[in-house]
């Protein structure tokens, strides 16, 4: 029993000496963090064509990217200090898992439904439903469409007053 106490005594002192150190590593907690989004990524066949897709349907303006005019990337302004950035030249198909999506807020889903029913592109509920919004529990609606590429997109009124 001595040496069972001895030892975790001896255990405790190593542990407590690697914590307290002068070079040793601080304890991190994700509270200690700062951060926020700062964009999301797509590969799309080409950056300039569904750029124009995004900036019709959503009214995204254009950024200033590091790249220069040659190379086919865009950076769109999504809000709240978010960019989407859509690289050009991938030539391979995407996931097609719909659970795997990019999410925009509006306040008027109406504007968004007719924009894409105009140009021929079908939008449903997650379930499937053609033409169908569904209701969140926190009272929220949405809608899911495909983009040029086959990226899912949801489209909610979480923007819409009196929503949340």
């Amino acid at each position: 029993m001595r040496n069972l106490f001895h030892s975790i005594l001896v255990v405790a002192f190593i542990l407590a000496g690697c914590s307290t150190g002068a070079n040793a590593p601080t304890a991190h907690r994700a509270s200690d963090v700062q951060s926020r989004m700062d964009h999301v990524a797509i590969s799309v066949a080409n950056a300039r064509a569904s750029a124009a897709f995004y900036r019709a349907a959503f009214g995204f303006k254009e950024l200033r990217t590091p790249f220069g005019d040659a190379a086919d990337v865009v950076w769109l302004d999504v809000g709240g200090g978010i960019a989407l950035h859509v690289f050009g030249g991938r030539a391979a198909t995407i996931a097609n898992e719909q659970e795997r999506h990019l999410a925009f807020a509006v306040a008027d889903l109406a504007s968004v439904t007719g924009f894409l029913t105009a140009r021929g592109i079908a939008w449903q509920s997650f379930d499937g439903v053609q033409g169908a919004l569904q209701t969140r529990p926190d009272g929220v609606h949405q809608m899911f469409f495909r983009d040029p590429d086959g990226y899912w997109v949801e489209v909610n009124d979480a923007l819409k007053e009196n929503t949340r």
